[in-house]
């Protein structure tokens, strides 16, 4: 039984020729779903192959001693997810940035008023990732990104895709500035919460031009 996980054996991983396999397929026939479920479960079923054992949705006690679940366990190391597209960094994260002037004490205060009057964080993005974090307390966080061009799409074949007006309407793909933008947001985060990186971008161009981006962030030993 192999025993950690680090960042380096997620990084080949998500690079394998088998998970690029299943993502291309994922991008094909989920395009009308968040695909964070599915890319864990590409994900576990690699893992399991590798000789890791890995649990999926496990409850387990937070630090301050708090009932929560966790996305993903694997050999022990504790693994929070979320999924999102491209232009929901320019259209929260910015937001939010610019409504605090890059204060990350304010934003964390705002977090746990938010968390004391036991808000939803459904479709709240940037809150949920902050939770995630601050709250949850992950050995190992993990961004997925989705960059869509929608724009020769046809009008059928837009019917079956989630959130199309808003990737219409923000209408950019693979923005250096948007990317800048959620940089400058997890650096904030670091400054709190220390944490190795490492990024692994994947072009899938399926039904259309499409790219994965993945952060992976380690909060251990920092």
């Amino acid at each position: 039984m192999i025993e950690t996980i680090n960042l380096t054996d997620l990084k080949e991983i998500f690079q394998s020729d088998d998970f690029i396999k299943d993502l291309r397929e994922l991008s094909y026939w989920a395009s009308n779903i968040k695909q964070e479920a599915p890319i864990l479960h590409i994900l576990t079923k690699l893992l399991n192959r590798k000789g890791y054992k890995v649990a999926l949705e496990l409850k387990n006690k937070s630090d301050n001693g708090t009932k929560t679940k966790s996305d993903m366990v694997i050999n022990g190391t504790i693994v929070e997810a979320k999924f999102c597209y491209e232009e929901d960094i320019y259209q929260k994260i910015r937001l939010l940035l610019n409504k605090t002037n890059y204060n990350i004490d304010i934003i964390r205060n705002w977090l746990k008023i938010k968390i004391e009057n036991k808000e939803s964080f459904h479709f709240q993005l940037t809150w949920g990732i902050l939770k995630d974090i601050f709250y949850k307390n992950p050995d190992i966080f993990m961004l997925i990104i989705l960059s869509r061009n929608l724009m020769e799409v046809s009008e059928h074949e837009l019917e079956i895709i989630n959130w199309t007006d808003n990737c219409l309407r923000y209408n950019k793909y693979n923005n250096q500035k948007t990317f800048k933008i959620l940089s400058e947001f997890l650096m904030m985060v670091k400054k709190k919460k220390p944490y190795e990186d490492c990024y692994v971008d994947i072009e899938v161009n399926t039904k259309f031009p499409s790219t994965y981006h993945i952060s992976l962030l380690d909060f251990r030993n920092k």
